[in-house]
């Protein structure tokens, strides 16, 4: 091209042209290395992208298995709870009907005593907290509601194991025995008509036909019959009839 210039400043004219041509062509080159090298990244990119899609797939894989896993537990566990409210009401069940059975042999062997004025025993005075002072908290009151929404004739204090019960006060011990519901229990009668009984003691101190005197030493706290918890069961009766202890007997927990 440039050797059939017919004059210098047709010579430059090419000239002029030819780097134009090369100018573009280095250009159109660089943009193509340019896309080139962006082709490379976005393929890179995907790859990685790939990558990520694929650990997320087997994590996403391995947490359903996983809840899969624990959904079938929860179904086991709920079932189980199922049985196991069943079973307890079967129990709690048993139980009621044994108490109710026991109050009716109590009811009468105190009206007996009362009738024939047989108890050797005439306490005076006022009548104790039966536990150490300081000792446990009231988890239950006289007239409230148990778990299951029944009326609880009794006071329920909790206390560690083996924490001494003490007679409330003077009396001769009607039953000391264990009984499926109340567990290890002691039955006192005081004379004019009342009476009290512990209950759900670890063990026993004390056996039938005794006297014992105000603060002695008659049991222990347990959780033996039907209880979820260390604790004593505290019943005061007014001749034959539930009242509330605390109407006898100030609290020193």
């Amino acid at each position: 091209m440039l050797f059939g210039s017919v004059s210098v400043s047709d010579f430059l004219s090419r000239l002029e042209r030819i780097n134009t041509v090369l100018e573009y062509d280095r250009r159109t080159a660089e943009r193509l290395e340019a896309d080139k090298q962006s082709l490379s990244d976005a393929a890179e990119e995907l790859k990685s992208a790939k990558a990520l899609q694929e650990k997320t797939l087997s994590s996403l894989e391995a947490d359903r298995e996983k809840y899969g896993e624990l959904s079938r537990r929860a179904e086991s566990y709920y079932d189980s709870l199922s049985k196991d409210r069943e079973a307890l009401q079967r129990e709690y069940d048993a139980a009621r009907r044994a108490e109710s059975e026991l109050e009716s042999e109590l009811e009468a062997l105190l009206s007996q005593i009362k009738d024939q004025n047989s108890s050797p025993v005439s306490a005076d005075g006022d009548y104790m907290w039966p536990l150490p002072a300081g000792v446990g908290y009231i988890t239950c009151r006289y007239g409230e509601t148990d778990p299951k929404g029944d009326p609880h004739w009794a006071l329920d204090t909790a206390a560690p194991a083996g924490t001494p019960i003490y007679a409330s006060n003077d009396g001769t011990v009607v039953r000391a025995m264990s009984h499926s519901s109340y567990g290890n229990f002691i039955l006192i009668d005081h004379g004019g008509g009342i009476s009290t009984l512990y209950a759900h003691c670890s063990s026993l101190a004390v056996c039938g036909g005794q006297t014992v005197t105000r603060g002695q030493v008659i049991g222990y706290v347990g959780t033996t019959g039907f209880s979820k918890g260390n604790h004593l069961h505290f019943e005061l009766r007014v001749n034959g009839v539930k009242k509330d202890p605390l109407a006898y007997v100030s609290p020193a927990v």
